[in-house]
């Protein structure tokens, strides 16, 4: 295999510009099914999907485990565990596969209890959809499976280019698909063709390119209990994930309309782009999390190392959350053109605030996953995954569609900021406060400053004029890049900048 896949950067490059990719897409297309499909057919679509996703917790963090295991036995140079570890979790994997289908048959049967507002002529289609995102999701686990014997390889870039490939086809697909005039049920089977030909791409090159082996030669119990308690971690941190990224549009679908929840679908688009934004960066460092582990790195190491990847993440996700909030307001309204869509603008201020924190982070939850600590951090987001539930019911009947962004705003505070940061000290040994020393350093000086400088451009209103709201990026871009490279950054994250633009043809400054 081509050393080039195992390349970091490479990897990085091909993850941001998924991220740029699927955030045009996802903006193009929502607007498009909005216009073409109508509010309540897109509205339709987001409670399917959401109750359908819940069924993906069956996962049960496979593709994770296969990555962290892998890994370590290559470096242990062990190619008999690790080709009978493959066996075992290919076993899991077929137990997991009967499971979604048996869990997703009675889901479906019930369809009509979870939406009870669902009309006569919706309930098929929405029966049919269902049926297919279940597929869909057998499929996901599958890849996971098999991405995560990439990843254990260091094949990050590789893995990362087929994800990019994949959201072109299905961009491509979709918008071919609306305009010949059908509607969200071959967009739903269109994306499963496409999933499809990633697994098997996927599949090929772990199978024949890296002449990946799996064999029984025992049955080993011992082996596997540390993998299954990293992978009961990771199942209930993937219902906290899942409930909370669904939860909301499936009590407003209960409890209020169709347009509430296509509404909150709007503000979730800008929630789940500024969640990939550093997820992308701390999700190369799988790899060399474990090999700080197995190395006996100690606590103030691991510390140092969460903190200089978090600098990176904090530079893009800080940039992310100030520039929407300068200017989402105008993006919404030049986007969907639609009075009711202006309130996705609040919700996504009362999700992303708090869930700015825990973004920066990110590289904590590689390092649990090499040193199997990840089962009480999983059980105090379940805690707090009842506590939104409880809460947006509450705040839903009390202030209606707006409660689901408030609940699930403050259980991040409770959860993500405090209660998880008390267990990183406390069970991983880090030193939060010097990582969050380390991570907020001068950048919190750069998104000030920033903040200050373009405040004026709030008074200027885009009113639907894209050119407005283009000149008014551009402006706040260039704004926050001065401030950065003038008090933010340090001269070691100068120099790496500096490389990365000199190998698109851009010269910096000089960072010395």
């Amino acid at each position: 295999m081509n050393p080039i896949w195992t390349s970091k950067k490479l990897a990085v490059f091909f993850s941001y510009s998924s991220i740029i990719l699927n955030a045009v897409a996802t903006i193009v297309l929502t607007g498009l099914y909005i216009d073409k499909l109508g509010r309540d057919s897109y509205g339709l679509y987001q409670m399917i999907y959401a109750v359908s996703h819940y069924i993906l917790i069956i996962d049960l963090g496979i593709g994770a485990t296969m990555n962290r295991y892998v890994t370590e036995f290559l470096e242990r140079k062990d190619q008999a565990r690790n080709e009978n570890f493959a066996f075992h979790m290919l076993v899991l994997l077929a137990v997991i596969g009967a499971l979604i289908f048996i869990v997703g048959w009675r889901i479906n049967a019930h369809l009509t209890v979870i939406y009870p507002k669902l009309t006569p002529d919706e309930i098929p289609l929405a029966r049919h959809m269902f049926f297919v995102m279940v597929v869909q999701i057998a499929l996901l686990v599958l890849r996971h499976y098999i991405n995560g014997i990439s990843l254990g390889y260091d094949q990050y870039a590789f893995v990362r280019l087929i994800a990019l490939l994949s959201i072109v086809v299905n961009f491509s697909a979709s918008v071919v698909i609306v305009y010949l005039g059908y509607g969200f049920l071959a967009l739903v089977y269109a994306k499963t063709i496409t999933l499809i030909a990633a697994t098997l791409t996927a599949a090929y090159v772990v199978f024949v390119k890296l002449q990946f082996k799996i064999r029984f030669h025992y049955w080993d119990w011992r082996m596997m209990a540390p993998a299954a308690m990293l992978m009961i971690a990771v199942f209930l941190q993937s219902v906290v994930g899942h409930v909370n990224n669904t939860v909301d549009k499936t009590i407003l679908g209960n409890m209020t309309t169709k347009t509430d929840v296509a509404v909150y679908s709007v503000a979730a688009v800008f929630i789940t782009m500024l969640n990939m934004l550093p997820s992308t960066i701390s999700g190369v460092f799988q790899t060399q999390a474990t090999k700080l582990v197995v190395s006996g790195a100690t606590p103030e190491t691991l510390t140092d190392f969460v903190a200089r990847i978090g600098r990176f993440q904090f530079v893009v996700a800080g940039g992310f959350c100030l520039g929407f909030t300068l200017l989402g307001q105008d993006f919404i309204q030049c986007w969907m053109h639609d009075e009711k869509m202006k309130a996705a603008w609040l919700y996504v201020l009362l999700i992303m605030i708090p869930n700015l924190v825990p973004l920066i982070q990110q590289t904590c939850v590689p390092l649990m996953n090499a040193l199997n600590k990840r089962i009480f951090r999983s059980l105090i987001l379940i805690m707090i995954t009842v506590v939104n539930i409880s809460l947006t019911i509450v705040l839903v009947r009390r202030f209606g569609a707006v409660g689901a962004p408030l609940a699930t705003g403050i259980s991040f505070v409770i959860g993500h900021i405090i209660l998880i940061n008390i267990y990183y000290h406390k069970r991983l040994g880090l030193d939060v406060f010097r990582m969050f020393r380390g991570i907020l350093s001068r950048i919190w000086l750069a998104l000030g400053g920033s903040f200050l400088v373009n405040l004026p451009l709030v008074l200027w209103r885009a009113e639907g004029r894209w050119w407005v709201f283009i000149v008014k990026a551009v402006a706040f871009c260039a704004v926050y890049a001065a401030f950065l490279w003038g008090y933010g950054l340090n001269q070691t994250e100068k120099k790496t900048f500096a490389k990365l633009a000199q190998k698109v043809g851009v010269h910096l400054p000089s960072a010395a």
